[in-house]
């Protein structure tokens, strides 16, 4: 290949090209964008965006005297953007010897990652949201979040549930907002350095190509999800959507919130789909001293009741 500007530009066309191939490979494929069933996409046009809403739920009330106004927190919930790249340089020379297929995979490859990378982040945002904080200064899933009544109290309530297995969630998206927020300040782009006369190109003999973003995540209300590491069980998952139904507003009324989507890892495939799949409890036998007992076989009252994701970016 002789390497002139006009190459160059037929080079990045493929790379490009490539590129756009793998993501749409992703977002257009199943299960590609999971993670937007459980994520609010807000956009952001600042180096962050303030969530003051988040101080109270918004629910209704009766109407005596004036409008009871609910300000917006002066100490208001930040989620900053960050940047995030991925890039590779390619050697002047390895394109006059025609070394072209390596990285046009290589684009291919970039394409799939970028568009991937969403998933990394909203799924590690439910994974840490046992150790990172909200908006009300609790981490995300914690056993004491403050409630801020409206006759002075101020009481307790939960949206985790100890245990030793794997951590599985329970997310109540049918609430107009989601629980948790993407925040994209600048899309995934594919980009190149790849003007011979660019000095640093001059100095090393290699072109940049590569693809950036600068994206926040964050959390929206606690009240909407719930996260477990009791045994993935029917009796246990109604266990916790009665725990989210009984979330109640500062005037103690009922939020009115059913969980629609459970998640898990790999770890929990097959009992998540057991649960909320199968048409009947798998049938189990114990063996005592006076016989065999059977249990399970009867039809599988959860069926339905939520659907799975599971995701490959959760243990």
């Amino acid at each position: 290949m002789i390497v002139n500007q006009q190459s160059l530009r037929e080079f990045y066309v493929g790379l490009s090209t490539k590129y756009q191939a793998g993501y749409d490979s992703v977002v257009k494929g199943p299960n590609g964008e999971d993670w937007k069933a459980f994520t609010e996409v807000i956009p952001s046009s600042t180096a962050e965006n303030l969530y003051g809403w988040l101080g109270s739920f918004p629910s209704m009330r009766k109407w005596i005297g004036e409008r009871h106004i609910k300000h917006l927190r002066a100490d208001a919930y930040r989620v900053a953007n960050e940047p995030f790249e991925s890039t590779v340089e390619v050697d002047r020379d390895a394109l006059e010897d025609n070394q072209l297929g390596q990285y046009s995979a290589l684009s291919n490859m970039r394409g799939i990652m970028a568009a991937k990378h969403p998933s990394v982040l909203m799924f590690n945002a439910l994974r840490n949201g046992t150790t990172t904080n909200c908006y009300d200064g609790q981490f995300f899933f914690d056993v004491d979040h403050p409630k801020y009544n409206a006759d002075g109290t101020v009481t307790t309530w939960s949206n985790f549930i100890a245990g030793a297995g794997s951590t599985w969630y329970l997310l109540a998206n049918n609430m107009g907002i989601k629980p948790l927020i993407m925040q994209p300040r600048r899309d995934y782009a594919f980009r190149a350095l790849m003007n011979l006369d660019d000095p640093r190109v001059f100095l090393t003999n290699k072109f940049l190509f590569g693809v950036d973003a600068r994206v926040g995540v964050g959390y929206g209300f606690p009240q909407m999800a719930l996260a477990s590491r009791a045994a993935l069980t029917v009796d246990n998952l109604f266990a916790a959507i009665v725990q989210m139904a009984q979330q109640t507003d500062e005037n103690g009324d009922p939020l009115g919130l059913l969980p629609d989507t459970l998640v898990v890892g790999p770890s929990l495939m097959k009992e998540a789909k057991q649960v909320v799949n199968a048409d009947f409890v798998p049938l189990a036998a114990t063996v005592t001293t006076s016989g065999t007992n059977f249990t399970g076989g009867n039809s599988n009252i959860a069926k339905g009741l939520v659907n799975a994701i599971v995701s490959p970016y959760l243990p």
